[in-house]
């Protein structure tokens, strides 16, 4: 199936971009972290279409400048988003392939039921 997915994403992310040509893809990526990472921090969307993944591509590997912490969010943070969502007039979930793993369907489950979002 194909869609516009970057039109899609461009509302909730601060950086939404299709790489378009194999060459380009070093840019789109450290332009995508650039704006995730500037001012206050954000998600960033970059859509591979099939032709692009199936080119091969050269590039040098970004250098992280801190470490990365793996894991479930603070609680904080937690009933920060709790505190959105409830706000929200039409919430909308947009779920990944991982979506259908058990213990993330379970997860979504109790979501689902206990903030009463339509499916």
């Amino acid at each position: 199936q194909s869609m516009d997915t970057v039109s899609m994403f461009r509302p909730v992310t601060k950086f939404a971009v299709e790489v378009t040509d194999a060459s380009a893809l070093a840019e789109c990526v450290s332009n995508a972290f650039r704006h995730a990472e500037n001012g206050r921090g954000g998600g960033a969307f970059i859509s591979l279409p099939q032709d692009i993944v199936d080119q091969p591509v050269s590039g040098t590997p970004l250098q992280h400048k801190g470490r990365v912490t793996l894991g479930a969010a603070p609680d904080s943070l937690v009933e920060a988003v709790s505190r959105e969502i409830a706000r929200a007039k039409n919430p909308v979930i947009l779920l990944g392939l991982m979506a259908s793993q058990p213990e993330n369907s379970e997860a979504i489950h109790e979501l689902l039921s206990k903030s009463r979002i339509p499916v």
